[in-house]
């Protein structure tokens, strides 16, 4: 494959390592992600699941934004921004995080045709995986997996599919063990 996660460079970390609530974006921080969507969903996500935590890993022209969005939500506790993280410390930190998120917009035609390889490294970390429908190459393929969840780039699909993810204990460990 031309872009498939480096599984001999991942490990896979005991059950009490895992931070089960924690939902990470690894990403350039640009409008091919929707940032906004995303940290909406989870200020209300969080009035529901207090433990829960949204890592965004990355730089980009957008942190600023990014920045004073999670500020105006009064999420500084709750959200991190990591700034920059080299790619094998990136693949020592996602296995320990609880679901990887791939909410892409529309901005980029290459969303519709791309085959995610940060979506590749989330579930060779062992993430489950929320991707939006329009930046899924494999739909059909990525629902069958039982470790992806595909939603529409929609708020209240979001927080859905993360609550059920972050509350049914039995589907999270089910759609972990999937991924890896």
């Amino acid at each position: 494959l031309p872009h498939g996660a480096f599984l001999n460079k991942i490990k896979q970390y005991p059950v009490e390592e895992i931070d089960r609530y924690s939902m990470a974006i690894a990403a350039n921080l640009t409008n091919a992600f929707n940032f906004q969507l995303i940290i909406e969903a989870f200020k209300e996500i969080l009035k529901k699941i207090d433990k829960a935590k949204l890592i965004i890993i990355g730089t980009g022209d957008k942190e600023n934004e990014i920045k004073e969005i999670i500020k105006n939500n009064q999420l500084e506790s709750s959200v991190k921004l990591t700034g920059f993280m080299n790619h094998d410390d990136l693949l020592d930190f996602l296995p320990k995080c609880g679901i990887g998120l791939a909410i892409y917009t529309s901005v980029n035609s290459w969303t519709e045709f791309s085959d995610s390889f940060k979506v590749k490294e989330y579930l060779g970390c062992g993430c489950p995986v929320i991707i939006t429908s329009n930046a899924v190459a494999a739909v059909e393929e990525a629902e069958k997996s039982n470790a992806i969840i595909v939603i529409n780039l929609n708020k209240q699909e979001l927080i859905d599919a993360s609550l059920k993810l972050l509350t049914d204990d039995n589907l999270y460990w089910e759609m972990r063990s999937n991924a890896i």
